[in-house]
């Protein structure tokens, strides 16, 4: 019996070190983890950055050749037109008809429909 007793205590360390151990590999495992998502989510917003910056470079790029090609005369939007689209959007129509019927690129006419939105919606509030 008194050797059972001077056994407890050892018993109780052992124990004590192997779930401590296991805490100890518990978090490495964790945080290796956590770091490999760390780095994942890193990669990916890197790939991200560097797709809106070539997207960027390439805006730019285009701004400027219509910045150098606005000295020539392009058939397109002029007041006349613009009140006729407008007027027609009030009437229901929509950009594709809008666009067939003045002659005009619908991506000019959406784009005309999205500026008017715009600036109806902060003269309301």
């Amino acid at each position: 019996m008194a050797l059972f007793l001077n056994i407890i205590p050892l018993v109780m360390v052992a124990a004590s070190m192997a779930v401590s151990v296991y805490l100890f590999v518990s978090l490495k495992k964790e945080i290796h983890g956590s770091e490999t998502r760390w780095e994942n989510a890193e990669a990916k917003l890197a790939l991200e950055w560097e797709a809106l910056r070539n997207r960027t470079q390439e805006i730019e790029r285009k701004l400027s050749e219509a910045a150098s090609g606005s000295s020539t005369t392009i058939a397109g939007m002029n007041p006349a037109k613009r009140s006729q689209a407008l007027r027609r959007m009030k009437q229901g129509e929509g950009p594709g008809q809008i666009a067939a019927a003045l002659n005009l690129p619908l991506s000019e006419v959406e784009l005309l429909l999205k500026i008017h939105h715009i600036v109806e919606e902060r003269s309301t509030s």
